[in-house]
């Protein structure tokens, strides 16, 4: 092999590591106000899924808002090619937006909280956890957990039940979702 292949094979080279390992584009992401995907996991034995989406014992519901690039670059390499680089979202969620509704009575501690009612205000349920995580990449999740130890306290007639939630991004983005499921806790 020349003396000129060699240096080519060694430019040629560098110019492919540097293109494998770089990312595609230098974009932003951004809460749309969406919701993908919403997945109701059991509270203690989290990761899996509750069985045929009965509520019966504590549980997480796990929200995943949709994202969306808000600036694109002209990358330098096709996306089937780079590595998947983590764009920041530059909106978050205001917590202090969020509300979060039953479509049925909970009675706790021989208190009624009506249907309708924001949960994450009432003093009652204070230990429901509510934590957004999505600064970091543009997987964003939101994560609403009820303990069993909480949820071995209320009341609730079992059957349909309908979850709502509504947040506001620090942007002024509304996310409204109405998540359907059942209700058993006998």
């Amino acid at each position: 092999m020349s003396k000129f292949s060699r240096i080519l094979v060694l430019v040629m080279g560098y110019y492919l590591l540097v293109f494998i390992s770089s990312c595609c584009d230098g974009s932003d992401a951004v809460i749309t106000g969406n919701i993908n995907t919403v997945i109701l996991l059991d509270y203690d034995t989290n990761p899996e899924a509750i069985n045929n989406d009965v509520i019966r014992t504590g549980f997480r519901l796990v929200y995943f808002p949709e994202t969306a690039f808000v600036y694109q670059e002209i990358p330098l390499l096709n996306h089937a090619y780079g590595q998947d680089c983590s764009n920041a979202v530059i909106n978050s969620i205001d917590n202090a937006s969020a509300q979060l509704t039953f479509s049925k009575d909970i009675r706790i501690n021989n208190q009624l909280i009506a249907a309708g009612t924001d949960l994450l205000a009432q003093p009652a349920l204070n230990s429901i956890e509510f934590v957004s995580d999505c600064l970091i990449t543009t997987e964003c999740e939101l994560n609403i957990g009820f303990p069993t130890s909480l949820v071995n306290m209320m009341e609730v007639t079992p059957g349909d039940l309908k979850i709502n939630f509504v947040a506001n991004t620090d942007d002024g983005q509304l996310i409204i979702h109405e998540f359907d499921t059942e209700i058993d806790l006998q």
